[in-house]
């Protein structure tokens, strides 16, 4: 069995792992009355940015022999799917909120692209991680159809890494857009060195050297108290994108050694939001957003704000739990769902 050659459980738990984060950082970072630590929400983009890029790449590295070059055009139309959905999204935005659509008016339609693009106003802009991940789909093709050998995406990793210091030490192209667009790459290329091992196999020595496990984890909370959380510095995405990589290897391997997926409500929450994982993450932050119409933004204390993450976290269940009935009763629904989303 190779990597991602039929559903991951494991994998799944990531992505779902990435939903409930996401929902308590934008819940937090818009209504929590005391100060609240970015770094996760930078954890959740490169999170984000990375499982889409890493699926992209190893579902459609199989489909080479019967498919060929079609996979060339379905990757560049998902691209291009994922970025007219970001902008139909926005639109809506700017209908609850026409400010923005006043600020964005003082641009040309060159710098709204840039700024979009490089990311550098997401007061403006909503679903920005939408952007990278199109972005990054264009490049999956590479590591897919031509770049196959082990050597070349070892070193696309270490170019692609030394690269993202360099920006943020040099403080040049130092743009939030850019650098998730490089954290995609890293994950294209890991997917490629991924699926060339026998993966049951890797399952199997993980549950082996659990006490490894817990080491690292141990490790990795102490990385975690004693560096990422304790502030910014020159070299910000680079530590952070360790961080999530060790973060995700982590959540992947406590799943597989405490087989999680046994627990039929976590399995239930973890099927619903992997296989929703793109609607989850646009309908909770639109329902967010609706929030902001309501009450004004960090005015709430810690109960208050944990009863609002508990809110959103339901309401985007049991809406993406509807969808999936609302598909599998009616199929015209679920070709629409999969023409969108899918």
């Amino acid at each position: 069995m190779r990597f991602l050659q039929i559903r991951d459980i494991h994998f799944d738990m990531c992505r779902a792992f990435l939903i409930l984060l996401m929902i308590i950082d934008h819940v937090f970072r818009r209504f929590y009355i005391h100060g609240y630590n970015t770094n996760i929400t930078v954890v959740n983009l490169i999170g984000f940015v990375f499982l889409a890029a890493i699926t992209s790449t190893a579902v459609n590295i199989p489909k080479i022999g019967t498919a060929g070059k079609e996979i060339i055009f379905k990757i560049l139309f998902r691209s291009l799917k994922l970025f007219f959905l970001f902008i139909i999204s926005n639109f809506f935005i700017l209908i609850l909120f026409p400010k923005r659509a006043i600020m964005l008016a003082d641009y040309n339609v060159f710098d709204i692209l840039l700024l979009i693009l490089l990311g550098t106003r997401q007061d403006l802009i909503a679903f920005d991680v939408l952007v990278p991940i199109s972005v990054v789909m264009l490049f999956s093709f590479l590591p897919v159809y031509y770049i196959r050998k082990l050597f070349l995406n070892i070193l696309i990793l270490i170019i692609v890494f030394l690269l993202i210091l360099i920006i943020e030490t040099n403080n040049f192209l130092n743009y939030y857009g850019i650098k998730l667009i490089l954290s995609g790459i890293i994950g294209c290329s890991s997917a490629r060195i991924l699926i060339l091992f026998d993966w049951s196999k890797v399952l199997v020595t993980t549950k082996k050297i659990s006490s490894l496990v817990i080491v690292i984890s141990l490790t990795f909370i102490y990385f975690l108290i004693s560096s990422v959380l304790l502030g910014h510095s020159g070299i910000y995405y680079s530590k952070l994108i360790i961080f999530t990589f060790i973060l995700l290897t982590i959540c992947y391997s406590l799943s597989n050694l405490l087989n999680l997926h046994r627990f039929v409500i976590i399995n239930y929450f973890s099927n619903i939001f992997s296989n929703f994982m793109l609607f989850s993450y646009m309908f909770h932050l639109l329902i967010v957003n609706v929030l902001i119409l309501f009450f004004n933004l960090n005015r709430f204390n810690l109960f208050y704000s944990i009863l609002i993450v508990l809110f959103v976290f339901l309401i985007t269940f049991f809406s993406s739990l509807g969808l999936k009935k609302v598909c599998l009763k009616f199929q015209m629904i679920s070709k629409i769902y999969n023409f969108v989303f899918k």
